[in-house]
């Protein structure tokens, strides 16, 4: 749990330190792209980095919504059986291979949806670009400045997607913690007695 806090805590420091560095530069460039529906907004590309990023957290969300409940059927299922071989029981091969069978089909479709959603950012700056490049409102060399500061933006503001299978262990880690402490009453053994308990 604090490995996975840790990890995820410090790329989000470094997502953010790249927006400060990024931000600006994309906002700049923004001056010389014309956005469709956004003609008249300073930094459009900023916002479309910024949409399209919320739209893919949101849409991760979905495809991802059973992937935490997986995980923590999972990890409990691997609890069981690591107490069954403590035991010496006999082999529990298939009551193993059923949760894994289910959380890889289900870790599948999210893969295919993270990659899908990966190869759309490529995409997009050229896409937002290519009549002003086709105009000469541009030069190729501009074109590519913004490519690359959209990328490290979409970067920098998609960083819960790209770590979304590591969010999902860490909730299911988290739901398992919250089990075991209200199952050894650790909150009650926190609590300060009060004078009523004093006899």
């Amino acid at each position: 749990f604090a490995k996975i806090v840790e990890s995820i805590g410090l790329q989000v420091v470094k997502a953010i330190m790249t927006l400060i560095a990024f931000i600006p530069i994309l906002w700049a460039l923004s001056s010389n792209v014309t956005v469709p529906f956004l003609n008249n907004v300073s930094g459009s590309l900023v916002w479309v980095a910024l949409v399209l990023s919320i739209g893919g957290i949101l849409i991760s969300w979905f495809v991802g919504i059973k992937l935490p409940g997986l995980e923590y059927n999972n990890q409990k299922v691997e609890a069981a059986f690591r107490k069954e071989l403590v035991y010496g029981e006999d082999d529990r091969k298939n009551y193993v291979q059923a949760p894994y069978h289910k959380l890889f089909l289900h870790y599948g479709y999210f893969d295919l949806w993270a990659i899908w959603y990966r190869q759309l950012f490529v995409i997009v700056p050229f896409l937002i670009m290519a009549p002003g490049l086709f105009t000469a409102a541009f030069t190729l060399g501009i074109m590519m400045q913004v490519v690359n500061a959209f990328g490290e933006v979409k970067d920098a503001f998609s960083v819960f997607l790209y770590n979304w299978t590591r969010i999902t262990e860490l909730r299911s880690i988290y739901r398992r913690l919250m089990e075991f402490e209200t199952a050894i009453n650790f909150k009650k053994k926190l609590r300060k007695p009060r004078k009523s308990d004093v006899r």
